[in-house]
């Protein structure tokens, strides 16, 4: 289905999803995120998927769930979808537990969360390109003049 048969409205939305609180830092999840951005759906699935990192768990169910959020409408096909933006927020960095430190003091130990954010929106159709015309070759002879 292309972006030319889908209602005005359709192509124009967005399908957002997120996730509040996720258990990872901010600072481990951003060079994940920063693979998909400006990817087809299903690439960034791919590419998640392979990624060997906690947070790519985290984003890949949040793109997860905006492609759900986007088939439950009915109006867009799955295939023509872009990952639009991704973004990830600093979340509550909750105090574990304590840890001794110098001095007689206590310290707590950080558990730091994120909000990670998915928006997808339909692809552009992206029109035919004409390629440039090789300007003509010059003769022997009007070389030869120049």
């Amino acid at each position: 289905m292309s972006a030319k048969a889908l209602p005005a409205a359709a192509a124009e939305a967005t399908y957002r999803a997120s996730h509040q609180r996720a258990r990872t830092s901010v600072k481990k999840a951003r060079p994940v995120i920063d693979l998909i951005r400006g990817k087809r759906a299903s690439a960034a699935r791919d590419i998640l998927r392979y990624t060997p990192k906690r947070a790519a768990y985290y984003i890949d169910r949040v793109l997860q769930s905006a492609i759900a959020n986007a088939e439950s409408t009915g109006q867009v096909d799955v295939d023509d979808l872009v990952v639009a933006r991704c973004w990830i927020d600093e979340g509550p960095a909750r105090a574990g537990r304590w840890k001794f430190a110098a001095h007689g003091r206590v310290r707590p130990i950080r558990k730091p969360s994120s909000h990670i954010h998915v928006e997808l929106a339909v692809r552009p159709e992206e029109p035919e390109e004409k390629k440039p015309r090789r300007p003509a070759r010059k003769s022997g002879a009007q070389q030869a003049k120049e």
